[in-house]
């Protein structure tokens, strides 16, 4: 391993459960590759991804006990092994929707490590807490700020007034494409879709939005199906929405996506 490459600690809420978290994951295999030493934290103990490095784990301590003074022990802790690791670059995935615990991270945790912030929403209350003026001083002090899509970094980073930010899209691993994909008949059969893959969370991937779209563009009059991939706290929402697109049959596999079109068919199929 080269002695001239930086030593990197990508941060995430988990390893498991969203996009964001998968992206950590990903990252951490990929700047291995590189000859990184790369060490992973997560706040809480969900590991679904692969990933490489080492991992700390904080949220191992949180299961038994998440008093106040006991997450103050818990990140003292971690501050002192980003120091004994020689940690020069910490990359964090969280989202950024309380000003002040940012400043808890970049002013203690990190202090003196170089920050870089990903994003990975438009959403402006994930990534943007308030009081803004405060906040865009905080991203501005960053090493650097990606977004993972050209519309976050241009119409959300550098419209806030963001200035060292750029587009990095999030990675695609050559093995997905072979991994095995056990869908019914009822969708093989589909020649045209447009596919939304993600998280089932409405307040940050507005998928209600999308089905308003989906149902106005009069797109499905052309044979072209909506599919919808994912799970998430918004599922059974999602599923209820239906209803007001008149969509109204219903069948259900044993995992929790779906696809629905216009003419009326909802399905769930395997991830």
């Amino acid at each position: 391993m080269s002695t001239a490459l930086p030593k990197l600690c990508i941060v995430s809420v988990s390893l498991a459960n969203g996009g964001a978290e998968r992206s950590a994951a990903v990252l951490s295999r990929m700047l291995i590759q590189l000859g990184y030493e790369v060490h992973l934290a997560i706040l809480t103990n969900q590991i679904d991804y692969e990933y490489a490095g080492k991992l700390y784990n904080l949220g191992v301590e949180k299961e038994s006990t998440n008093h106040p003074i006991a997450r103050f022990k818990r990140f003292k802790k971690f501050k002192q092994y980003l120091q004994d690791e020689q940690i020069k670059i910490v990359i964090d995935h969280r989202p950024k929707n309380n000003y002040y615990r940012e400043i808890f991270y970049a002013k203690y945790l990190y202090k003196g490590i170089s920050r870089i912030y990903v994003v990975h929403s438009s959403n402006l209350s994930t990534y943007f807490a308030k009081p803004a003026a405060k906040m865009l001083k905080l991203y501005n002090s960053n090493f650097h700020t990606v977004g993972v899509s050209e519309m976050i970094t241009e119409h959300l980073l550098h419209k806030k007034g963001i200035k060292n930010a750029s587009t990095i899209p999030n990675a695609f691993s050559k093995s997905w494409k072979f991994s095995d994909l056990n869908m019914p008949s009822e969708i093989q059969k589909i020649k045209k879709f447009i596919l939304f893959y993600g998280r089932i969370n409405d307040e940050v991937k507005d998928i209600k939005f999308l089905l308003n779209a989906f149902t106005s563009s009069k797109i499905w009059e052309k044979e072209v199906h909506l599919v919808i991939m994912g799970d998430g706290p918004d599922k059974a929402n999602t599923f209820l929405s239906f209803t007001k697109y008149k969509i109204h049959t219903f069948y259900s596999l044993s995992e929790p996506s779906f696809y629905a079109n216009r003419k009326g068919k909802i399905g769930c199929f395997n991830q």
